[in-house]
């Protein structure tokens, strides 16, 4: 049987990793060989009040233009200072299947990006 944790525990664990993001915080878009396609701000605060242990992002959609051709398939959220805080996988909202959701993939330089979602869940 697996460990599991309480509620109260889990929303503690997601309200911990929003103020580790604090003011400044980013989405950094990548391909899988590490290009950086978009840099994305993040609201402050950048996630909703969680809730089951499960945040989303505050105040959606956020936007931000291509800085690079390329396909985005890995999203880092980084604090003001570039350390990273958790990490996802990227598709488009049409394949519904990944962490951080985007009208499409593939981008190109200058291109608008608008992250309609993105949600943090704490470990059970």
């Amino acid at each position: 049987m697996a460990t599991t944790h309480p509620t109260d525990i889990r929303n503690g664990i997601a309200d911990y990793i929003n103020t580790q993001i604090g003011s400044g915080g980013y989405i950094e878009l990548t391909t899988l060989g590490g290009v950086t396609i978009a840099i994305i701000n993040l609201n402050t605060p950048a996630f909703n009040i969680p809730v089951l242990g499960t945040m989303s992002i505050y105040n959606p959609p956020l936007t931000g233009i291509a800085i690079a051709s390329g396909k985005a398939s890995l999203a880092y959220i980084k604090d003001s200072g570039g350390s990273i805080i958790f990490q996802g996988v990227v598709s488009a909202i049409a394949e519904g299947t990944g962490d951080l959701q985007l009208e499409v993939e593939y981008l190109n330089y200058d291109d608008t990006v608008n992250v309609t979602q993105l949600d943090y869940v704490s470990c059970l």
